[in-house]
């Protein structure tokens, strides 16, 4: 069933139904996208999802459209998944009033508020709930690495930094080196002006890597930091989606497999994309040549 956020676009009439409009539109920003935005909440100590305020309900102002007016993209969607674009008027059946019944036990007979408390603020509550645990993780991970934030890098005193760094490399004492906090301050010293004008830890990659590639070996701890940041949004998607093939690949029937040819069959199943484009003829051509069991005789 399909469901689209409601509010009221027309004027009031005792009679006519109040039409439905979804909620289609989603601001997104370059900035917003960038990486630099969960580290810059974190490192001032703003919250960058606020999680406690209060369920807008759908006639409000963030979801009510200007009076008179109807979202036409919206309504086109909608009519064109075949969901319904009007709510439904029917006639409320009349119930006995009990002198014990209390407020809460009266029914919704209006198909706004029912719309409202049963779709809109069930939405809203998972919609929360699920930020609230998978931007946890997230968080931890982004004050781990708040030394190699701009911000920080420029703020911050030659002490905190060298906290800052010391707690990262003994987080990562397999990856990062003792050398790490001597070299972000240093690195700091060497690029200040730089750093001024830059946001994300992107932007230290790109500047550092890209464009002064000369200075990579003296500070080679800094660009592991900065790499390791950059890439742990893809080694876990990569973990996570491995672990899901995992069912598939190695059942039952498969229970004596090896690991070098289990890591193989990994590969083919997570990369099938590019497997499916691969020449199967010289493969098996290849193989057969190595694999050869006759001794040609001279």
């Amino acid at each position: 069933m399909d469901i689209f956020f409601a509010s009221r676009v027309s004027s009031p009439s005792p009679s006519p139904p109040t039409t439905l409009v979804g909620v289609s539109q989603i601001y997104s920003d370059d900035d917003n996208r960038d990486d630099s935005a969960a580290a810059s909440c974190s490192s001032r100590g703003e919250p960058g999802l606020t999680l406690d305020q209060p369920h807008p309900s759908p006639s409000g102002s963030l979801l009510a459209a200007p009076q008179g007016e109807e979202v036409p993209d919206t309504l086109a969607l909608a009519t064109k998944w075949g969901s319904q674009t009007q709510f439904e008027t029917t006639r409320a059946r009349k119930v006995k009033r009990h002198f014990d019944e209390l407020s809460e036990d009266s029914r919704l007979t209006d198909a706004e508020s029912n719309f409202r408390v049963t779709v809109f603020n069930a939405c809203l509550d998972i919609i929360i709930q699920q930020l609230s645990q998978r931007f946890t993780s997230l968080n931890e991970t982004v004050n781990m690495f708040e030394a190699i934030h701009p911000n920080t890098l420029l703020q911050a005193k030659d002490e905190d930094l060298h906290q800052a760094a010391q707690r990262l490399r003994e987080h990562y004492s397999r990856d990062i080196a003792a050398s790490f906090p001597g070299q972000l301050l240093s690195f700091r010293t060497c690029f200040r002006d730089q750093i001024q004008k830059l946001k994300s830890v992107a932007d230290l990659v790109k500047m550092l890597i890209v464009y002064n590639p000369a200075v990579t070996s003296t500070f080679s701890e800094v660009c592991t930091a900065f790499i390791l940041f950059l890439t742990l949004p893809v080694t876990v998607a990569t973990a996570e989606r491995s672990f899901s093939k995992l069912k598939l690949i190695k059942n039952y029937l498969r229970s004596t497999m090896g690991q070098e040819r289990l890591s193989g069959l990994f590969l083919l199943s997570i990369e099938s994309d590019r497997a499916k484009k691969l020449d199967i003829q010289r493969i098996v051509d290849k193989f057969a040549e190595r694999k050869a069991r006759r001794v040609p005789f001279k």
